[in-house]
């Protein structure tokens, strides 16, 4: 909760910049679902798998998720 006036004041600002579209607002409400999902089966995995492994396992997939993205970035530029 210590960060809860620093996230108020960018969510108004962002507001106030006219950066909340209603296409914004329908994608944030898309991703919801899938981000809760995400932490209830990370927590879930959290408590079966080792904490050393489960360290890996979240660097391992930051890594090709990384890796990714810049692939898509660079093709992009290139193109």
């Amino acid at each position: 909760m210590d960060l809860l006036p620093t996230e108020l004041f960018i969510i108004l600002s962002h507001y106030a910049s006219g950066l909340w579209t209603r296409f914004v607002l329908f994608e944030f409400l898309i991703c919801v679902p899938a981000v809760l999902l995400a932490v209830y089966l990370g927590k879930i995995l959290n408590k079966k798998i080792p904490a050393q492994k489960f360290s890996k396992f979240i660097y391992i997939l930051l890594l090709i998720i990384s890796i990714v993205i810049f692939v898509d970035v660079f093709i992009n530029i290139s193109s």
